[in-house]
């Protein structure tokens, strides 16, 4: 009778557990999303945005390469602004959940992707100006390495204290996910400005 009784009381336990939990809450999925652009892990984006507004796999892909001169093949510059992108700090704030809707508030601390960009332009101008006059020759790969060079004078000119707290809507339609047709201040952030 005492094992009958315990058996009854742990399936009624279990039932409340899975009564009370209709599975992950929308944080849950901003987390995953926020840890998966950090990680620069690469996830089916159709299980943390909503289908029906954005078709994407993450992580985040910038070409940069319309920036660079055509005879410029070295990555690393690519590499160091994606590295920026992915180092930043995120705080999840105040959930409030409508129905099949949810609006979370998200600060996240990154690096101003902006100003970094805008500064290394400066230093590119100046040092191509300062080149052109100079009569010099350059190889590819001491134009690469000054062009990586430069954006390094850039980024150790800054710091990660951009700053931005704001909403991120999201949707349950089987699980929670992003409306990114809603969040132009989620990839602003995450660009620090560049967007």
């Amino acid at each position: 009778m005492k094992k009958w009784i315990k058996s009854l009381l742990a399936f009624n336990m279990m039932f409340m557990l899975s009564a009370c939990s209709s599975g992950p809450q929308p944080e849950a999925t901003l987390e995953s999303y926020l840890q998966s652009v950090q990680s620069a892990e690469s996830i089916d984006a159709s299980t943390l945005y909503n289908e029906e507004y954005f078709d994407m796999s993450l992580p985040f892909y910038l070409d940069l390469s319309a920036m660079a001169p055509s005879n410029i093949t070295d990555d690393a510059f690519t590499l160091k602004i994606l590295g920026l992108v992915q180092d930043f700090d995120y705080t999840i704030g105040d959930v409030e959940t409508n129905g099949n809707e949810a609006t979370i508030e998200l600060t996240i601390t990154s690096y101003s992707l902006g100003e970094i960009m805008s500064a290394w332009m400066t230093k590119w101008m100046t040092f191509g100006i300062e080149y052109t006059t100079s009569g010099e020759e350059m190889s590819d790969d001491e134009m690469n390495q000054k062009y990586v060079e430069l954006l390094d004078e850039a980024i150790n000119e800054t710091s990660k204290s951009n700053v931005n707290t704001f909403d991120v809507y999201m949707t349950d339609d089987g699980g929670w996910k992003i409306n990114a047709n809603d969040n132009d201040d989620l990839i602003t952030a995450l660009l620090g400005g560049l967007y």
